[in-house]
């Protein structure tokens, strides 16, 4: 165990209590100072729990709490305590922290001096763009001038970028109430639960489901889903979370008055002109099966809506015979 060591910060990140450590230590950078120590810092900043051990014993801090705030890769995956995570559902090309967090964190650990403030794991999450706490916009440390030279371990090496920034943290500091999605996701990271729909779904769904949703609910069928950039993401994120925190009851009302638009619009599309981004966002993610009930919902909303023949498909499965309607739907066979 080190002689100077730092507390292990609420839900910090395993290379920001690394970054902490070295400083505190006076290494010059994480790196060196894991190599002093026989680590491999990259090993930490991918949550490796052998290195995570490691780092918790030299730390003398609890190896399982240290490890629960970790973002550990999986093959394509990443876990963050019992939440499953994807790539796109973390911060790659930034590094956002909450101002007034910081300053607390220099406050309560006056005699660590720069080695007081630390990255909470959750800032780390893409959907997660307002602090919880203070409703403040998260504010990016890296900067379009230092993206290029810290694409590699250097942005983990956290303590120090937050000197080297302070000045872009405290004038970048901006009041926002933050969105239900973003309360949602945080609470969810730290094991509480709020006994809706999304639950059942892993967190990266849920929060992706939440943007695509909520995209299409404001800007129509026909918004780039995939370019949003971070204004979007916000509030499509608080639209998406109203609807689908309702229910597969509510989803499908949010459905049905879509396509009662999309119909006046262009009069009687197909499924994908008809849902647009959505429905094109759910068939690309034919192979992740978590997403099901979403298209389940969606399938049967179409079946009710449009007069498909026969053998036409939705989410490549073939519809097996036609649904008749009368009044606002009619049948292609009684179109001439």
């Amino acid at each position: 165990m080190l002689a100077a060591r730092v507390p292990l910060g609420d839900g910090e990140l395993p290379a920001s209590f690394c970054s902490r450590l070295a400083l505190r230590n006076g290494c010059g950078s994480a790196q060196d100072f894991c190599r002093d120590v026989s680590i491999i810092f990259r090993e930490v900043v991918n949550g490796a729990p052998e290195a995570l051990e490691q780092l918790a014993e030299l730390g003398g801090v609890c190896a399982e709490r240290l490890s629960a705030s970790a973002l550990r890769r999986t093959d394509d995956m990443f876990v963050a305590g019992k939440e499953s995570l994807s790539r796109g559902s973390i911060r790659w090309g930034s590094l956002l922290v909450c101002p007034d967090c910081l300053a607390e964190d220099a406050h309560c650990w006056k005699e660590l001096n720069a080695a007081a403030p630390y990255v909470r794991m959750v800032w780390q999450i893409s959907c997660v763009l307002t602090c919880v706490r203070h409703d403040l916009k998260l504010v990016d440390i890296l900067g379009a001038d230092m993206c290029v030279s810290s694409r590699g371990l250097r942005r983990h090496d956290t303590a120090r970028l937050i000197i080297a920034r302070g000045n872009c943290i405290d004038k970048g500091r901006s009041a926002r109430q933050h969105s239900p999605l973003e309360r949602y996701v945080t609470d969810r990271l730290a094991g509480q639960s709020e006994g809706n729909w999304l639950d059942h779904f892993p967190l990266y769904a849920a929060a992706r489901a939440c943007e695509i949703v909520g995209s299409v609910a404001i800007h129509g069928p026909k918004i780039a889903v995939r370019t949003m950039d971070d204004v979007l993401r916000f509030h499509a994120g608080a639209t998406g979370y109203q609807i689908l925190s309702g229910g597969p009851d509510h989803f499908r009302s949010f459905l049905l008055e879509s396509r009662t638009g999309e119909r006046r619009r262009t009069g009687d599309p197909g499924v994908a002109a008809l849902f647009g981004q959505l429905y094109n966002w759910l068939a690309s993610e034919a192979r992740d099966p978590v997403y099901q009930p979403l298209r389940e919902v969606l399938r049967e909303v179409a079946l009710e809506s449009l007069a498909l023949d026969a053998g036409e498909k939705i989410f490549g499965l073939p519809i097996e015979r036609r649904r008749f309607y009368s009044g606002l739907f009619r049948s292609r066979g009684n179109r001439n």
